[in-house]
C-alpha cells in the first residue's frame, strides 16, 4: 500500500470522531469539540464546545455548531432516506439529527444528566430504536423511541464506561458489550420486553482501560459465533472468539464461551477505535492509535502505518482519535485533534 497525502481540511474545533455517510462519494461526518476557559460559556458543563462538520472530498458542505456542547460520539444510520446522526455530548446530552439534502438539522436531545457522556450505540426493533449511551460516571442508560423516548434502565458500574458495542441476538435480546477504565469488558444480556439485564461476561485481559470492541460474524452450523476486537490504552489489540449457546427461543438461558485468540501490540499511547473492513473478501482492520497514528491491520500483523504526516517542529504532535478508509483500500481519512485538520490519502 502506498498512501499519498491528497488534500487537507482545517476545522475550527478538534476532530474526536468521524464516520462514511457515503464513502463512494467521498461523504463523511466529523464530530468535534473545543475545550475553552471556564466561565467563558456559562451554558455549557464540562466547558466544551461542538459542531459537526459535514465533508466531501476534503471540501466542508455544512458546519452545525451544536448547542449541547462538545462531541465525544456519533452513530450513522440510514433511515427514511435520510442519514441519522446519534450523538453523545460531552454535557450530557443524548442528541438526534437527521441529513437531508446535505443540511443538518436537530430532531430531538434529550438531558440524561449525566456529567459527561463518553460513548454510544443503538440497534432497532420493529421501527422502534433502542439507544445505548455510556458515561464518565459508569452509569449505562438505555433509552427507547416509539411514540416518545423513554428511558427503560440504568447500570451503575464502578469506573468510567469509554466504549459500548451492541450484538443483536433476537428481536428480544441484545447483548451490550462495554469497556471501562479499569481494563474489563463486560458484555450484559439485554431482554427488551422485559427491560431486564444482567451481566454473562465480565474479562480483564487488558491492563488499563478498554477503550473500543467491534466484531465481525463467523459461520458456524452449531452456534452464532463471532470474532471480537478489543482495543485499550495499554496498547494492545485483543482477538476473541465468542461463542453463544442458548436452550431458549427467547435467549432468556444464554451461556457464552469467550478465546482469545491473538494479541498485537501497536507501541505509541494505547488504540482508541477498531473499525473492520471487508475489501475482495479480506478482513482488514483500520486503527486510530492515538500518538501512534492511523494503522492498517491484516492477520493480526501491522501492514501499514501512517503517523508523521504534515507536522513540522513547532506543531503539536498528533493526536489520532478517528480515521477512515473506503472498502476498496484506495480512500483513507485521519483526523488529527491538535492540529483540528482533516487528513485525505489516496493510494497511488
Amino acid at each position: 500500500m502506498n498512501f499519498q497525502l491528497d488534500s487537507r481540511l482545517k476545522l475550527n474545533y478538534c476532530p474526536s470522531v468521524c464516520e462514511w455517510l457515503d464513502a463512494s462519494d467521498g461523504l463523511f461526518i466529523v464530530g468535534t469539540y473545543e475545550l475553552i476557559e471556564s466561565g467563558e460559556c456559562p451554558s455549557l458543563t464540562n466547558s466544551r464546545l461542538g459542531s459537526l462538520v459535514l465533508v466531501k472530498h476534503a471540501q466542508v458542505i455544512a458546519d452545525y455548531q451544536c448547542e449541547n456542547g462538545g462531541v465525544f460520539d456519533l452513530k450513522v444510520a440510514e433511515r427514511h432516506l435520510k442519514h441519522q446522526l446519534c450523538v453523545a455530548h460531552s454535557n450530557g446530552v443524548f442528541a438526534v439529527y437527521w441529513i437531508h439534502n446535505e443540511n443538518i438539522s436537530l430532531s430531538f436531545a434529550v438531558n440524561t444528566h449525566s456529567s459527561m457522556l463518553t460513548c454510544l450505540n443503538y440497534c432497532f426493533d420493529n421501527e422502534t430504536s433502542l439507544f445505548f449511551l455510556g458515561d464518565a460516571s459508569g452509569f449505562m442508560h438505555i433509552y427507547r423511541e416509539k411514540d416518545q423516548l423513554l428511558k427503560t434502565a440504568i447500570s451503575k458500574f464502578d469506573y468510567p464506561i469509554w466504549c459500548t458495542h451492541i450484538l443483536p441476538l433476537s428481536p428480544q435480546t441484545v447483548l451490550i458489550c462495554i469497556g471501562t477504565e479499569d481494563g474489563f469488558f463486560k458484555i450484559i444480556a439485554f431482554h427488551i420486553t422485559k427491560v431486564t439485564h444482567r451481566i454473562v461476561q465480565a474479562n480483564n485481559d487488558s491492563q488499563s482501560g478498554v477503550t473500543t470492541i467491534s466484531s465481525i460474524d463467523i459461520k458456524n452450523e452449531y452456534c452464532a459465533a463471532m470474532q471480537l476486537f478489543v482495543g485499550s490504552y495499554d496498547e494492545h489489540i485483543r482477538f476473541y472468539t465468542l461463542k453463544i449457546d442458548c436452550e431458549s427461543e427467547d435467549f432468556s438461558n444464554i451461556k457464552l464461551n469467550i478465546t482469545l485468540t491473538n494479541c498485537l501490540k501497536i507501541s505509541g499511547g494505547g488504540i482508541w477505535r477498531i473499525t473492520p473492513i471487508f475489501s475482495m473478501d479480506e478482513l482488514y482492520l483500520l486503527v486510530s492509535g492515538m500518538y501512534s497514528g492511523a494503522h492498517i491491520v491484516k492477520d493480526a500483523k501491522t501492514i501499514l502505518t501512517i503517523k508523521n504526516f504534515d507536522k513540522t517542529k513547532d506543531e503539536k504532535e498528533h493526536l489520532v482519535y478517528a480515521s477512515l478508509i473506503d472498502k476498496s483500500l484506495s480512500n483513507l481519512v485521519i483526523c488529527s485533534f491538535y492540529q483540528k485538520t482533516v487528513y485525505y490519502f489516496t493510494q497511488k
